[in-house]
């Protein structure tokens, strides 16, 4: 037996319908941070492996997009329409705290966890 599947937990079987589409078993979903919507990363390793790892995307820092949530950021900031924390942990939690902005709130994890490497 490999490295990779002593590290096993559980194993299903699914098929590969049209246009690739697979359907994740709940039995694998469970216990995990995916929801409908999330990414994945896909790999395929040199001795043929899947591998599917959650991810999140952030919008590059040149784009259209980004330039615009930049100047909606910047009118927040000279309407004083923002918050300070004390620490990591208190953005975090605000943030959970509002499910609806999602997409601010992937970028706002990704600025944090990149400037606590």
């Amino acid at each position: 037996m490999n490295a990779t599947a002593e590290k096993v937990v559980t194993r299903k079987y699914v098929r590969v319908r049209e246009r690739n589409q697979i359907t994740l078993p709940n039995e694998i979903l469970a216990g995990t941070p995916i929801a409908v919507g999330d990414f994945l990363e896909v790999s395929l390793t040199s001795d043929g492996l899947i591998l599917m790892s959650p991810t999140k995307l952030i919008t590059s820092l040149n784009s259209a997009d980004a330039r615009t949530q930049e100047m909606l950021a910047e009118k927040d900031i000279a309407d004083k329409k923002y918050g300070t924390f004390h620490n990591a942990d208190d953005l975090i939690k605000e943030v959970k705290r509002r499910p609806a902005k999602r997409k601010v709130a992937a970028v706002a994890m990704a600025a944090v966890a990149k400037a606590g490497r």
